[in-house]
């Protein structure tokens, strides 16, 4: 048996716990002895409760102050990790300049109107929006292009939510835009840039590599069909089935704002009528931080105010959009109007958007700096490992795809190379 004589008691982490708790004791201490050091600056203000209150409400707003003091970092960390959420986004949108500009190429490649180094066939298109950030052939983007993307993003245009867009789907979109104008499935920015940049008629170009492309697509599979041969040959490109994640389960809410009176012990002042103070902590510490406490204080605990706000309205609308909503207002501040509206769920959801919107116009400035800093410098754009994978996966198939039209090309009797 191994001999465990010489092994600690304690985990490193429940050291650093027991610690932490001691110095927070000790600045508790040090802190309530201050409060009763100056206790004539808040008679005015204890005098209205009941005398035998006093000491305990200063002895839990002791424990509440130390709390900041320890925590004041950790709220305006998280208060940042929400802002820099809108800088994200504005970071994202900005390539989607480079999107529009990609779709407009490929309208115009299609057409036989212009050639592009390195572009063999459609879906080489494709494969370029997943590698958005390096593409070769794209003018970079231009203080004009980030000030068309300020005004979308400022405009009641703006699309909040832009996944699931196939940002080169030309077949789709080309297709709805020579139909029913009501059924567009283009992206809103889309839109927004053909109205203002005159480029909505590229769609109306002829498809004329499109069909070549097709022609020897198909003439390749049905070969391959016919004659019980994989249609992919180098990879195998598979629908990815996404697990559904567990709808969270509800819980009860408890009124933190207005816990049951706790009974006394001994009721020392039997005449007292004045009501006890401290059964109402969160309105009575914050009117108490306000009257006595420095504006840093005050700061940490309207940030912390906020925070523990969002916490205690978790789960409770089972709306996924309303409930990211007020989240996104619980930080947009009490004197933020909302406009009518027919439905109060959509008014919400309305701010929250304006709110984001705002935030991200705000941002669009300073990304495109950034973005600009880096071309000036030669500094290669940042590729997450989401992008790099969705790049690779985009590469084989681009590889198969080139593959499949060369062979219907032999099957025609034509040369292998994508001269046509």
């Amino acid at each position: 048996m191994e001999n465990e004589e010489n092994k600690p008691v304690y985990s490193p982490s429940e050291v650093n716990q027991v610690k932490y708790m001691e110095d927070k004791n000790k600045l508790r201490m040090s802190i309530f002895s201050e409060l009763k050091k100056n206790e004539s600056l808040y008679k005015e203000y204890l005098n209205v409760y009941r005398g035998d209150s006093h000491d305990k409400f200063l002895q839990d707003f002791a424990w509440f102050k130390a709390d900041y003091e320890y925590d004041a970092n950790w709220y305006f960390a998280h208060k940042q990790t929400i802002d820099l959420q809108f800088h994200q986004k504005a970071e994202e949108m900005l390539w989607h300049i480079q999107q529009k500009k990609l779709f407009d190429l490929q309208c115009l490649w299609r057409a036989e109107q212009v050639e592009l180094k390195g572009v063999k066939i459609c879906f080489d298109f494709r494969y370029w929006s997943d590698d958005i950030k390096r593409c070769p052939f794209i003018d970079p983007i231009t203080e004009e292009d980030a000030e068309l993307l300020h005004s979308y993003v400022s405009s009641l245009s703006f699309e909040k939510s832009m996944l699931g867009y196939d940002w080169q789907d030309y077949e789709r979109y080309a297709t709805d835009h020579k139909g029913d104008p009501e059924g567009l499935s283009m992206p809103e920015w889309y839109h927004y840039y053909n109205m203002r940049k005159g480029t909505e008629s590229l769609m109306l170009l002829p498809d004329i590599r499109g069909e070549k492309d097709e022609k020897y697509r198909m003439k390749a599979i049905q070969y391959r069909l016919e004659n019980n041969l994989p249609v992919w040959s180098r990879s195998d490109i598979s629908k990815r089935q996404e697990d559904e994640e567990p709808k969270p389960t509800e819980k009860e809410l408890e009124d933190e704002d207005d816990p049951a009176p706790r009974p006394t012990e001994k009721i020392i002042e039997l005449g007292d009528t004045r009501p006890f103070l401290g059964r109402s902590r969160n309105k009575e510490f914050t009117e108490f931080i306000n009257l006595f406490e420095d504006d840093h204080l005050k700061s940490v605990h309207a940030l912390r105010e906020r925070l523990a706000h969002r916490e205690r309205q978790e789960h409770l609308f089972d709306n996924l959009e309303l409930q990211e909503a007020m989240n996104m207002l619980d930080f947009a501040g009490d004197e933020y109007p909302i406009e009518a509206y027919h439905s109060w769920r959509d008014a919400v959801i309305n701010l929250a958007t304006k709110y984001e919107r705002e935030h991200i116009a705000k941002a669009i400035p300073l990304v495109y700096e950034q973005y600009k800093f880096r071309i000036e410098n030669s500094i290669a754009p940042f590729i997450s490992k989401i992008e790099k994978k969705n790049i690779t996966s985009s590469k084989k198939r681009k590889e198969d795809e080139r593959e499949l039209i060369l062979a219907g090309r032999i099957l025609l009797n034509q040369s292998p190379d994508f001269n046509y």
